[in-house]
């Protein structure tokens, strides 16, 4: 079994098993903040709007609250208000700095894919 993961600083995310783990501690999330995450860090140059959260992440299926929701609780579960930039009436964006992360590294068995 190939294992594909994700790096970026401190933070190192098991695609395959979807275990999260942040200064080599893990983090339990469920699929949505997990989901969330995830995005936000693949967008890590980018302010992501709420709407485009909103579409990929929950599909539209979801009120309007459920990604402020959705921050919060993946703020709180990484123990860290800094973890993700709030933009005002524009969107949000993961904290690179926080992080110690110039960029995202995928890893296939250890292996940098892209740099």
């Amino acid at each position: 079994m190939h294992t594909l993961t994700l790096e970026f600083g401190d933070l190192e995310v098991n695609i395959n098993k979807r275990y999260v783990f942040y200064k080599q501690k893990h983090i339990s999330l469920p699929n949505q903040q997990y989901l969330l995450l995830v995005f936000l860090v693949e967008n890590f140059e980018k302010i992501v709007s709420h709407k485009k959260i909103l579409d990929e992440i929950f599909h539209g299926y979801c009120c309007s609250d459920a990604v402020g929701v959705g921050v919060a609780m993946l703020r709180e579960k990484m123990s860290s208000k800094d973890l993700i930039t709030t933009y005002r009436n524009t969107g949000y964006s993961i904290n690179s700095a926080f992080l110690n992360a110039t960029q995202v590294l995928y890893k296939l068995n250890g292996k940098i894919l892209t740099n």
